[in-house]
């Protein structure tokens, strides 16, 4: 499968999923509702860290229609969402960031895995 999850330490308060290749919005939301319930599960906020560094957006569909509707189902608990990706897609989360104002503060977008470790350390800490 082009998505895959897995929890990032053992605390359990990170979440990582990565995005390898060409996948399609199908994916997109199984994935979302298996780590939907993996979060949920959990007593404590969880962050999720989004590696869509070696992938691209599916063909068909809106980006972010898709991705609004996917998060409107986000758990309570789910706290934020660091999308590791190339400059294109960056530049869509800011768009979306701009119509959706509830996102602004819970969405990131970084260019390595350490930028989003740094994202999240600096957003706890706040």
């Amino acid at each position: 499968m082009p998505i895959h999850h897995e929890w990032d330490n053992p605390e359990r308060t990170i979440i990582r999923i990565s995005y390898e290749g060409r996948w399609s919005w199908d994916e997109y939301f199984a994935s979302a509702r298996q780590v939907y319930v993996e979060i949920a599960e959990q007593p404590h906020r969880v962050d999720v860290i989004a590696d869509m560094r070696t992938s691209s957006l599916p063909v068909g569909g809106s980006a972010l229609s898709s991705a609004s509707a996917a998060l409107r189902n986000r758990p309570a608990n789910n706290g934020l969402l660091v999308i590791v990706t190339n400059h294109f897609i960056k530049v869509m989360l800011d768009i979306f960031k701009q119509m959706n104002t509830e996102m602004r503060t819970m969405m990131f977008g970084a260019k390595s895995l350490d930028e989003a470790y740094q994202i999240i350390e600096k957003q706890q800490e706040m």
